[in-house]
């Protein structure tokens, strides 16, 4: 699937660019870059509409002047936009995600080889990063996983790099699953499961640990399916949304069984981590 890339620029930029993003990403906007001044933004093909966002009150608002551009990447200019912004990523001293086309770090505890192509999830935005920052604090050792809304399937591959087994991966978009599958490959936890569906494909499904970076009203909307995936004593953790957003995030996921345990918060984006009861 294609994606459309849109490019803002605001004067003045903060705190505008983020009240920006946070608008976008309910519009199914899922990637957001920052560079010299401007906000460089990313939604699939299907989910642009121009109309919806022109009535982003951050458009509208009289304090910042904003003007925007848009174009469509065919999946080539897509490999080539990425890897002209991509520079390695750490978290802490524990993680180094990089591409193919770095140099190794072996200094790190963890090296995750990601090439992001048309998927996301390379740990640049907040809510990877939380989300990877996480992670290294959970025993996955011989624990079964599923990352829902894999992109990448770099949350997959760090928890399965962890001792996890078995590991499952769940992507609605196709290519996000090939790309993962490559990934996979590339940092030698090939055994990781990894398909195209949504919540209706997880029926049945136990693990002891469920990782959801995806968008608050997805989040809300498969609540139901992953407190129901998830065994007796297991883990929920969820990214990819704002601060505002949690006190309806957890009365939904306390309304399905699961016990609110912590929160973490990264430029205003949040993780949030559920035990179930």
């Amino acid at each position: 699937m294609n994606y459309i890339e849109v490019i803002f620029t605001l004067t003045p930029f903060e705190p505008w660019s983020d009240l920006l993003s946070s608008e976008l990403g309910e519009l199914g906007f899922e990637s957001f870059l920052e560079e010299d001044g401007v906000l460089k933004t990313y939604v699939t093909k299907d989910l642009f509409n121009e109309v919806k966002v022109k009535e982003c009150h951050t458009l509208n608002n009289d304090l910042v002047q904003v003007s925007y551009s848009y174009q469509e990447l065919e999946q080539q200019n897509w490999n080539k936009e990425w890897e002209s912004n991509f520079s390695p990523v750490y978290v802490e001293k524990e993680i180094c995600v990089r591409a193919t086309f770095h140099d190794p770090e072996p200094s790190f505890p963890y090296e995750i080889i990601i090439d992001p192509k048309m998927s996301f999830g390379t740990g640049h935005h907040s809510t990877t990063h939380l989300m990877l920052n996480s992670m290294c604090e959970i025993d996955f050792k011989d624990k079964s996983v599923l990352d829902m809304g894999s992109g990448t399937g770099v949350l997959a591959i760090f928890a399965a790099m962890k001792g996890a087994k078995p590991v499952f991966a769940i992507d609605i978009d196709e290519w996000c699953s090939v790309n993962a599958m490559e990934n996979a490959i590339a940092n030698g936890v090939e055994f990781i499961q990894i398909s195209q569906g949504d919540k209706k494909d997880i029926e049945g499904l136990k693990v002891d640990i469920l990782i959801a970076n995806i968008n608050r009203n997805i989040l809300i909307h498969q609540m139901d399916a992953y407190a129901k995936a998830i065994n007796p004593g297991g883990e929920l953790h969820i990214s990819g949304f704002y601060l505002e957003d949690v006190t309806m995030l957890v009365e939904e996921a306390t309304k399905n069984g699961l016990e609110f345990a912590k929160k973490n918060s990264m430029n205003n984006w949040t993780t949030l981590k559920f035990n179930k009861l």
